[in-house]
């Protein structure tokens, strides 16, 4: 499922009108005459820029800069600030600073399992200086450098802040009576949630929910219930994200020298158990129960561990649960490096 976002993309860049998921077959496009030549990267929130805008193996004359936003997250997504620059500063460019853009959730489809994903939110409220485009991109202009010299190139890239970044992991998990003398066969008293069973969040979000491990044990009037939680760092310190030195990079910033972030445990449906939730990572507990932590990440990790008790008699029960994850969070995306001509009147070489 690496591959799945990237794939959605391309099908969207490229205007096509149905959106059709891989196979385990699908190859994403690679080499020279494809469709695709565009960039684009970011996790959960991704930006693209749109093929041959800018052009990404030379830059000959005038030339356009296009970029298009796509949501993964269920949520709207703002993005509070984001720039849209290119290095060298030559002259011919100019710098779009302070603008900003409210993504709307991604499209999905509600089942007894959560929410499933249909493809990315795309439409969108803007407030800066591009032009708006029937694709859903935002056009920036045509542009021609001016005073360049031999040897010159340039990189384009988009910088993003995400004041508010919601990210929510849905899972379920079965409890039954442990002095039963009814068989109560298929909820084993140690369960593993990773993957899929976190709900699609697990695939795109930066910062998400990995791993839950679920146990139960006996008391003398109820059944205890642990929650073994573990959230990683997923988001890219900087990685290729195409042929040549394209990349992305991605963070929680630090405040106070420390990533932090707000995680929260809730019911969906159905009866609520009551967590109680704690962490040697939490910041500021002040010695205070419940489901609602702030918390640092460390060595890009965070481990919570959420105790409830239910009175089971005689019976199995089945629980649905959220676990909202709240941070800051700030990217960059970058063409590779594109050599610039000099002189317009002589060919490019």
């Amino acid at each position: 499922m690496r591959y799945l976002p990237f794939f959605l993309l391309l099908v969207l860049l490229n205007g096509c009108a149905s959106l059709q998921l891989p196979t385990k077959d699908t190859k994403d496009p690679v080499g020279q005459g494809t469709a695709f030549t565009g960039i684009i990267g970011g996790k959960g929130f991704q930006v693209g820029f749109v093929p041959n805008n800018p052009p990404l193996n030379k830059i000959d004359g005038p030339f356009g800069v296009a970029i298009k936003f796509f949501n993964f997250n269920a949520e709207p997504v703002t993005l509070d600030s984001f720039s849209v620059r290119s290095s060298g500063q030559y002259s011919g460019f100019p710098q779009f600073d302070d603008e900003s853009i409210t993504i709307e959730g991604a499209l999905i489809r509600e089942t007894a399992r959560g929410p499933q994903l249909l493809g990315p939110g795309i439409e969108f409220t803007y407030q800066g200086q591009a032009s708006r485009q029937r694709d859903g991109s935002l056009h920036y202009g045509d542009f021609q450098f001016s005073d360049i010299q031999p040897g010159s190139g340039t990189t384009f890239f988009v910088d993003m802040l995400i004041q508010d970044y919601l990210a929510k992991s849905y899972f379920q998990f079965c409890a039954l009576d442990l002095g039963s003398t009814v068989p109560l066969g298929g909820c084993p008293t140690t369960q593993t949630i990773s993957g899929n069973q976190l709900g699609f969040s697990y695939e795109f979000d930066p910062v998400t929910v990995t791993t839950i491990v679920r146990t139960l044990s006996s008391t003398r009037d109820a059944v205890r219930i642990t929650l073994d939680i573990t959230i990683e760092d997923r988001s890219e310190k900087q990685a290729r994200i195409s042929s040549g030195s394209a990349f992305e990079r991605g963070q929680i910033p630090l405040q106070d020298g420390q990533q932090q972030f707000f995680f929260e445990l809730e019911p969906t449906t159905g009866r609520d158990i009551s967590f109680t939730c704690s962490s040697e990572q939490e910041r500021l507990s002040a010695g205070k129960t419940g489901s609602f932590l702030t918390l640092v990440l460390q060595n890009s990790k965070a481990q919570i561990r959420c105790t409830g008790y239910d009175s089971l008699l005689e019976e199995r029960k089945d629980y649905q649960y959220q676990i909202t994850l709240r941070y800051p969070y700030e990217q960059t995306v970058s063409t590779s490096y594109i050599p610039i001509r000099a002189d317009l009147q002589q060919p490019f070489s």
